[in-house]
């Protein structure tokens, strides 16, 4: 008994000396948890708060191009109308190209300084056209990056034929003799040939104040074109290779106008 209670201090010693240790284990395990837990939810709110600021981002982004988008539609459909409406304009010039269609302008060149009823009959067709201050209406140029290459080349193509023949008439009505020379036909039939290759014949057989009788397709090509383009329908491969052809040849119309202006 004596001997137990000798060693009782000891044991108790033992035993606190245990507690403490295990709750010093407890104790510091618990601070490290609650630090853990204090800095995984710090990061889940962190991580909560990106996640919201790229979908809010992205919201964003998605709703810009979206009406962005919408916006390029609308302006879209404006130029396809101001094309149209371009097209309903220049179609003041078809009594006049009507006329020329029977005149072969070669010959009527060649006649022009010496037989003044023939100066008289040009001066008469050239009343048919309109007035050119009347024409500012016509805005197509403007609304070509907005419509697809096809219809811009059926578009040149048409009014090619349209100012063309007002062009011819108005030389003869200041009675320039031979003024044949000072129009480059092969430009404006290598233009039609390519918007039109199933009329080559045609092209090249006639003079070009015939081409008048094709403007009724070239209309009808456009206006195709531009349906498609309101249905959202891309122009096939045909269609996009002729049109690239086509602006080929209207940049080379466009360069030959300035040298002459030049």
């Amino acid at each position: 008994m004596a001997l137990f209670l000798q060693s009782l201090p000891t044991v108790i010693i033992l035993i606190a000396a245990f507690c403490g240790r295990n709750w010093l284990v407890a104790r510091i395990k618990s601070g490290v948890e609650h630090d853990f837990n204090s800095k995984l939810e710090n990061l889940k709110g962190e991580l909560r708060a990106k996640e919201n600021e790229i979908s809010t981002l992205r919201d964003t982004v998605f709703t810009g191009r979206n009406q962005r988008q919408a916006l390029v539609e609308k302006r879209k459909i404006e130029a396809i109308e101001a094309v149209w409406k371009s097209v309903v304009e220049l179609g003041k010039f078809k009594a006049l190209a009507g006329a020329m269609a029977i005149v072969k302008f070669e010959a009527a060149s060649q006649e022009i300084s010496k037989n003044p009823n023939v100066k008289h009959f040009f001066e008469t067709v050239a009343k048919l056209a309109p007035k050119v201050e009347d024409m500012s209406t016509i805005s197509a140029p403007n609304e070509r990056p907005f419509i697809s290459p096809v219809a811009w080349a059926y578009f040149s193509a048409l009014q090619a034929v349209l100012t063309g023949a007002y062009a011819k008439v108005k030389i003869l009505e200041a009675g320039v003799q031979d003024s044949h020379k000072l129009i480059n036909h092969e430009r404006e039939k290598k233009l039609l040939i390519t918007a039109l290759p199933h009329q080559k014949s045609y092209i090249e057989q006639y003079d070009s104040t015939t081409y008048y009788y094709l403007i009724d397709e070239l209309e009808e090509k456009l206006l195709k074109e531009l349906q498609n383009m309101l249905a959202g329908k891309e122009s096939d491969a045909e269609n996009v290779q002729r049109a690239k052809e086509l602006q080929k040849q209207i940049k080379e119309n466009e360069a030959d106008s300035v040298s002459l202006n030049v």
